[in-house]
């Protein structure tokens, strides 16, 4: 049960009953959770899939005294974790969300979306692409 709440949690996919039935090995695991995903993928139209995202909490001053830094997919838990955290860290704080540089303008508007109450609170919402990074270190535009 612990593992179907995990997958649930963390992936953003409804685990059947009969799920962990037939999970004998964790490459039993891996491959029917990673069915499952394909299996929303494909019903989903990919506009519902959690999103890979960077993300940064910092509360006010200058310079922050803490920073709070993830890598996640974006879902309906995670989205709600981040935003208690960015409350937590109080009026003037700002959380920094990155998307991959290949991230579509749906996906950015996805993720701003999860966030709605933040800005009314005091919390700065960013949102935005990755910058891709040129030969020489210098980013590309």
């Amino acid at each position: 049960m612990e593992l179907a709440l995990g997958i649930e949690g963390n992936l953003g996919v409804v685990v059947p009953f009969h799920f962990l039935d037939r999970i004998r090995t964790y490459e039993d695991l891996v491959d029917a959770t990673l069915a499952l995903v394909r299996r929303r993928r494909a019903s989903a139209g990919h506009g519902d899939l959690p999103v890979p995202l960077r993300a940064r909490i910092t509360p006010a001053g200058a310079p922050p005294p803490w920073t709070v830094e993830r890598v996640m997919l974006l879902t309906p838990y995670a989205a709600e974790t981040l935003s208690d955290d960015a409350l937590r860290a109080g009026w003037g704080a700002r959380l920094e969300l990155t998307l991959a540089a290949d991230a579509s303008d749906a996906s950015l508007s996805r993720v701003r979306d999860q966030f709605p109450r933040l800005g009314d609170r005091g919390v700065a919402l960013d949102v935005r692409r990755e910058q891709r990074v040129g030969l020489r270190g210098r980013s590309a535009a």
